[in-house]
């Protein structure tokens, strides 16, 4: 009689164990696609909410999801009346509506993601159709669900700058040669959004200026630019007398090393440009020196403001690494070192090698415990600044008062060549260096700062 021969135990066990390994292959992937899927639902959930929002301010007669003042209503629906939407449990919101009916801030959280968008020029709508999965964040602040008037758009220090100036394009300037009378002097804005701040266009000072000044802290300090979210950079001007006030402490190393890849960093890993960091020598000066200085204005500063440490790409010649910004601002060698014929300097920032640094971890690297850095060779070029073997050093900028004619000059955080670290040189031209120079911080305010008065002068400073 014939017998049906079953699978042995070991057979099972095998069958088993090969379905395992498949499962194990194949649930990244899934699990990919599943968070992906739920990305994409809430973005679509995200764009809907404006025409229920729009029904909100029509409809409530209780007024409850309504806030009204000044030429803002703000459609804000207490805790009890999350919307709930099909891919969502719940979804909580806030839009504010300026007195056109443009959405200048828009807020939407499904708990475990928020999208914010803002928009930082009076009168231009935030683009709510061009949302993708892309502007989704974690870790949702405290007071996301604040429901107040977005007053800041209309009366924010970043709009009192343009206000207070012409603002003219630089589509004229040749940052192959330093500002002047004839080559950028007064208050700019990007031409091309390419080479603005993530895509936003940045306002920025260049030359000989005399109406950027800002007292904050008990300290003086410069306007360099404005942010992509709508705040303002400073460079720290000390008490604004003397050639030498502008810097905290002596000079200094950036690094406890050099000619490595590494010690170009505001922090480093001698292994990476990931994993556990330690700070820079120049970092930990002006940590300690922002907690026994700024430390009470802490409320005043950006945590998702950018300070580039731009270590994206270096490219190899022969015999040298070379990082991008070299090739953007050293334009004149004969030696092959750079690419261009002229200078292009640029506010993009990636993150490749993780170059973003920022406190939170939403915009760049998190690597910063406090809101505080340097000045990016980029920003110097912007301000009139540009290499000193390109051209005679030029002393027409306002970043070059208050930090010159020392015995050395003060760094920036823009790697320049294989262990090099980009400074503004004694006399004012932009250079590279490995050892000790001086240090200025700089800051960034938060969107929402206002100023109490003043007209920008050292005299009456903001």
């Amino acid at each position: 009689m014939y017998m049906k021969k079953g699978f042995t135990l070991v057979e099972l066990l095998a069958v088993i164990a090969i379905l395992a390994i498949l499962i194990i292959i194949a649930l990244p992937n899934v699990l990919k696609m599943f968070e992906k899927a739920k990305k994409d639902s809430f973005v679509t959930e995200a764009k809907s909410i404006i025409k229920s929002s729009e029904q909100e301010l029509f409809m409530d007669s209780s007024k409850t999801s309504i806030v009204y003042g000044g030429n803002q209503v703000s459609s804000c629906p207490p805790p009890s009346k999350k919307m709930n939407m099909v891919g969502s449990k719940e979804v909580s919101y806030i839009i504010n509506y300026d007195a056109a009916g443009n959405i200048v801030r828009f807020r939407v959280s499904n708990g475990k993601y928020y999208i914010e968008k803002t928009s930082v020029v009076p009168g231009s709508g935030v683009r709510i159709d061009q949302i993708t999965t892309a502007d989704l964040l974690e870790d949702i602040p405290d007071d996301f669900f604040s429901c107040t008037l977005y007053t800041a758009v209309e009366n924010s220090f970043y709009q009192r700058i343009i206000d207070d100036n012409n603002p003219k394009s630089d589509s004229s300037i040749d940052f192959s040669y330093p500002s002047s009378s004839t080559n950028g002097r007064g208050l700019y804005y990007t031409s091309n959004n390419n080479y603005g701040e993530d895509g936003e266009r940045i306002y920025y000072f260049r030359g000989s200026v005399n109406n950027n000044w800002v007292s904050l802290g008990g300290y003086l300090w410069r306007i360099v630019r404005t942010t992509s979210e709508g705040g303002v950079k400073l460079i720290y001007s000390g008490n604004g007398s003397g050639n030498s006030s502008g810097f905290i402490g002596g000079s200094s190393t950036f690094n406890d090393f050099y000619d490595d890849f590494y010690s170009v960093g505001y922090t480093y890993n001698q292994n990476s440009y990931g994993g556990v960091q330690n700070n820079s020598v120049v970092k930990d000066l002006v940590d300690n020196w922002y907690d026994n200085h700024l430390d009470s204005y802490n409320n005043y500063f950006s945590t998702t403001a950018v300070f580039c440490n731009d270590k994206s790409v270096a490219r190899y010649t022969g015999w040298n690494y070379i990082f991008p910004p070299y090739d953007r601002l050293v334009f004149c060698l004969d030696d092959s070192l750079a690419y261009g014929s002229f200078a292009r300097p640029t506010y993009v920032c990636s993150n490749n090698n993780k170059s973003r640094y920022t406190v939170s971890s939403s915009t760049g690297n998190g690597y910063l415990s406090r809101p505080i850095a340097l000045l990016t060779a980029d920003e110097a070029a912007y301000a009139g600044l540009v290499d000193h073997y390109c051209h005679e050093s030029s002393l027409d900028s306002y970043i070059n008062d208050n930090a010159n004619n020392i015995d050395y000059g003060w760094w920036l955080m823009s790697p320049d060549i294989y262990g090099g670290v980009f400074s503004v040189k004694r006399g004012g031209g932009l250079g590279g260096e490995l050892y000790a120079y001086y240090i200025r911080p700089t800051i960034s305010l938060k969107y929402c700062v206002i100023t109490t008065g003043g007209t920008g002068t050292k005299a009456n400073p903001y």
